[in-house]
């Protein structure tokens, strides 16, 4: 006030007097004096959260969650802080931030990669703990993605992605192990063993409700894993064998399996896509009796894995039609080649004469002249 009311100040235009030179330069010091300030705010506070992740035990939901919330409130708070002063000003904060998220993203990485490649070492890994990763990655990505721009931001999207393939390979490595050990034992008893890999899928996998989004990720690739493995299986078993050992129709015992394992799956993973499409038609492929109706439980087959986004194994799908109906090579690539995948579905409401048709030959009805 006194300053203000100097009487050789009333007079004269302050702004027009000011050395505006001299005035943008203390504006820039100050900018780079706070975003300095700012780099070693944030820097510390990233050290202190990656810290306290490796030091806590994962115990309930709160622990799980923490590394990824406590990272997002802090950069949040520093950035809206800036943005109270000027909008240009959160704008240079927010990319300083996002400059020292990379450098713990990149610590972050190189400190998990080492302990999931000592879980990949163990019988029984800590499953939970890969799953936290990619709940983890998969949080700061989408963070990342909707707040930032820049190579800085590239960068890091990058290392989270190779973390969580990293990470999400360890995993399904583990589920392909057990489950190739089960299913050899099953496919050579009396076919009870299947029970003990649903009890091991149950017990290893986690039920974690409050995060869908990476438990349908991860249960959408061990359904497929695991439906892989056991349809590979089944072709690889002499048919009459098989039929002695399970002592029970085998196209029965299979659906059987398949609608109890989307049954498991659905419970761990509500959303997940059905993946047992082609071991649910195994018994229609064994009980068929003509090349033209195969041809359209076949062309079912495509369809249905098509519209759930399944990548069907024509190599294993061949393997079934000759393990099933003792086909021969060529009347296999005759069965493939007339419902390939880019085929449209079949039987569809304007192919229903074509169907009939088919149906009749199969069963070798004459049927009259339209």
């Amino acid at each position: 006030k006194e300053l203000l009311g100097d009487p050789d100040l009333k007079d004269r235009d302050v702004l027009k007097d000011a050395d505006l030179l001299l005035f943008t330069e203390c504006v820039t010091q100050t900018r780079d004096r706070l975003l300095e300030h700012v780099q070693k705010e944030i820097s510390i506070n990233l050290k202190n959260i990656l810290h306290n992740e490796m030091s806590e035990t994962l115990q309930d939901d709160e622990s799980f969650v923490r590394l990824y919330v406590d990272v997002i409130q802090r950069m949040d708070g520093v950035v809206k802080t800036a943005e109270r002063i000027s909008v240009t000003l959160s704008g240079r904060v927010q990319e300083v931030c996002f400059q020292e998220l990379l450098q713990f993203v990149k610590e972050y990485v190189s400190v998990q990669s080492k302990i999931i490649e000592k879980e990949a070492k163990k019988a029984k890994p800590e499953i939970i703990h890969i799953f936290k990763v990619l709940n983890n990655c998969k949080q700061l990505k989408s963070y990342i993605q909707t707040g930032s721009k820049g190579s800085a931001s590239e960068e890091t999207v990058a290392a989270l992605e190779i973390m969580e393939a990293s990470a999400l390979k360890i995993l399904l490595k583990h589920v392909s192990d057990f489950t190739q050990s089960h299913l050899k034992k099953y496919f050579k008893s009396d076919g009870k063993q299947i029970f003990y890999l649903i009890e091991t899928v149950k017990e290893r996998l986690p039920k974690l409700p409050c995060h869908p989004d990476v438990q349908q990720r991860v249960m959408d690739e061990v359904y497929q894993i695991i439906t892989h493995a056991y349809l590979k299986h089944l072709v690889q078993r002499n048919r009459k064998k098989l039929v002695k050992t399970w002592k029970d129709d085998i196209g029965k015992t299979v659906t059987g399996d398949a609608l109890l394992l989307h049954d498991i799956m659905r419970d761990l993973a509500p959303g997940v896509r059905q993946r047992n499409l082609i071991l649910l038609k195994v018994q229609d492929v064994l009980e068929c009796g003509s090349i033209d109706v195969l041809k359209i439980i076949m062309a079912n087959i495509l369809q249905g894995c098509k519209n759930e986004r399944h990548v069907v194994d024509l190599q294993l799908l061949s393997d079934l039609l000759r393990w099933s109906r003792d086909l021969s090579r060529k009347q296999v690539r005759e069965v493939l080649d007339a419902c390939s995948q880019d085929s449209q579905p079949r039987p569809a409401a304007s192919s229903f004469f074509q169907h009939l048709v088919l149906i009749s030959k199969a069963l070798r009805i004459k049927h009259p002249k339209y």
